[in-house]
C-alpha cells in the first residue's frame, strides 16, 4: 500500500475573487512535488483538502473543512492504492496553520470517525499561526490584522481554540512535526519555536528548521526541484518517518 501525503494549500484563509484551487500535476511548480513523491512511494491527495474561506466563514469552519476531508480520504483511498493508517500532511502559509491544528486537535478528529493515530507525520513551511493570540498582537500592518481578524474574530477564546498549540495536551500520542520556517521571517521563526516548546512539552517528536535564501513563496515553490536544501530536507524526513 502507498503512503499518503494530503496537502493543504496556502491562502491566507482569504477569498480573493481569483480561483486558487491547486491542481497538482498541472502547474509546473506542483510537477516537481509529483516528481519528488512519487518515487519515494507516496501519492499526492489534494482536491478534497480544498477549505472554505474567510470573510464568508471563520474560525471553525476552516478545520473542520480538513478534518472532514481526512476522514472522506481514510475512508477511500485504499480505492486509489493508498494506505488511511499511514497519512502525512504538508501544508504552507496558511494550510500549516491548518494542517498542525488538524493533526493535535483530536477531538475534532474523533468527531468525524478518524484515527488520530493514523498521522505519522506533519510537514509545516513557513506557517505563522500555530499561536493565534499571540500573532494578533504582533501584527504590523492593517491589511494582516483584518485578515486574522477575519478569519479568528476578536475573541481570545475563538483565537485559542484555533490555535495548534493551545490544542495540545499531555498523554495524548501526536505525530512526529516537522516545522520549517523562513529565517527573514520574524514572526514564522517565534511562532515555530513556540510550537516546537508545546509539542516538546508534553513528550511531543518535533524538530525546527530555518532556512536562508529562501522566501514565504519559494519554499513551497521550490519543493520537488532537484538540489533544492528543502526538498532534500523532506524527503529525509519522510523517509524516516515512514520506516
Amino acid at each position: 500500500m502507498l503512503r499518503l501525503l494530503q496537502a493543504l494549500r496556502a491562502c491566507s484563509f482569504r477569498d480573493s475573487g481569483a480561483d486558487v484551487s491547486v491542481r497538482f500535476l498541472i502547474m509546473k511548480s506542483n510537477v516537481n512535488k509529483y516528481r519528488l513523491f512519487s518515487p519515494i512511494g507516496a501519492i499526492i491527495f489534494e482536491k478534497r483538502s480544498n477549505y472554505r474561506l474567510s470573510p464568508q466563514v471563520r474560525h471553525p469552519s476552516h478545520v473542520e473543512d480538513v478534518v472532514a476531508a481526512l476522514a472522506w480520504v481514510q475512508e477511500n483511498i485504499g480505492d486509489y492504492g493508498g494506505d488511511g493508517e499511514k497519512l502525512f500532511l504538508i501544508g504552507h502559509s496558511a494550510g500549516a496553520h491548518l494542517a498542525a491544528l488538524a493533526a493535535v486537535d483530536h477531538d475534532r478528529l474523533l468527531k468525524v470517525k478518524f484515527d488520530p493515530g493514523a498521522i505519522q507525520g506533519v510537514i509545516l513551511l513557513d506557517g505563522a499561526g500555530y499561536d493565534v493570540p499571540a500573532q494578533v498582537e504582533r501584527l504590523q500592518t492593517k491589511v494582516y490584522q483584518k485578515m486574522f481578524r477575519d478569519a479568528f474574530t476578536d475573541q481570545k477564546e475563538l483565537q485559542r481554540d484555533a490555535s495548534p498549540v493551545f490544542q495540545i495536551e499531555k498523554g495524548r500520542v501526536y505525530p512526529n512535526f516537522f516545522i520549517l520556517y523562513v529565517e527573514s521571517r520574524k514572526t514564522a521563526s517565534f511562532q515555530a519555536e513556540r510550537l516546537l516548546k508545546s509539542l516538546q512539552k508534553v513528550g511531543g517528536q518535533a524538530s525546527v528548521h530555518g532556512l536562508k535564501g529562501k522566501t514565504h513563496s519559494s519554499i513551497s515553490r521550490d519543493l520537488g526541484r532537484k538540489g533544492d536544501e528543502v526538498t532534500q530536507l523532506v524527503e529525509t524526513f519522510l523517509m524516516e518517518s515512514g520506516k
